[in-house]
């Protein structure tokens, strides 16, 4: 429905929001978690996890920031696989 609804109303920027969306998912599929550098805006950058929890649902944890302070590489490298692994620990704690 959401995607469809912004091939709609964003014809011209579908093609590129498309190609983000496939990066995303192979990025989340690699690595547990996606990225967002300078996506929606030019000079932030973000990492995001998802927690699936039986009770409350689909929720997002996310960190960004400055472009010039979170760089590719300490995301993927440092903030990424921290994030994963405090979601890993919500998840453990409330089952």
């Amino acid at each position: 429905f959401i995607l469809g609804h912004i091939r709609k109303r964003h014809p011209e920027d579908w093609p590129e929001v498309r190609k983000g969306l496939e990066r995303a998912f192979r990025d989340y599929a690699d690595y547990g978690f996606c990225l967002s550098l300078g996506e929606w805006q030019r000079d932030v950058n973000a990492v995001g996890v998802a927690l699936h929890h039986e009770s409350h649902g689909l929720l997002a944890f996310n960190c960004g920031g400055p472009s010039f302070h979170l760089k590719r590489e300490k995301l993927e490298d440092d903030i990424g696989p921290r994030l994963l692994h405090m979601v890993h620990n919500i998840e453990a704690a409330t089952r």
